[in-house]
C-alpha cells in the first residue's frame, strides 16, 4: 500500500517539474501537499485501530473513525481560534502604571 501512495506522489510530482504552465504547477503541488495531508493524518488515526482494509466494511469503519477524527481536529482548531481572537492582546493596566510610576525615579 506504501509504494503506491510513494509512486502517486513522485508521478505528481514529475508531472509539475515537466508542465510548462504555472497553473498547473500550482494545482499539482496543491495535489501532492493534500495527498501527504491525508496519508499522514490518516496513518495517525488510524494506526491504533486493527482494521481489516480487505473488507468494505473494514474500509467504511475506517473511514467513518478517520471522518470523525478529521471534524474533531477542526473542532479543536476553530475553538482554539476563537479563544485567542477573544483574549485581550493589549497591554496590561499594571504594566503600564507601573512603568509610568518609574518615569519619575529617574536619578540627576
Amino acid at each position: 500500500m506504501y509504494w503506491i501512495i510513494i509512486a502517486i506522489l513522485i508521478g505528481l510530482i514529475y508531472l509539475a517539474i515537466t508542465l510548462n504552465h504555472l497553473r498547473h504547477r500550482i494545482f499539482l503541488i496543491f495535489l501532492v501537499v493534500l495527498v501527504l495531508f491525508i496519508y499522514i493524518t490518516a496513518t495517525k488515526a488510524l494506526s491504533s485501530q486493527n482494521l481489516n482494509w480487505k473488507s468494505a466494511e473494514g474500509i467504511q469503519k475506517g473511514s467513518k473513525i478517520y471522518f470523525s477524527w478529521l471534524s474533531s481536529a477542526f473542532g479543536n482548531v476553530k475553538t482554539i481560534t476563537a479563544n485567542a481572537a477573544k483574549m485581550d492582546w493589549g497591554s496590561n493596566s499594571s504594566e503600564n502604571s507601573e512603568e509610568s510610576e518609574n518615569v519619575g525615579l529617574v536619578q540627576k
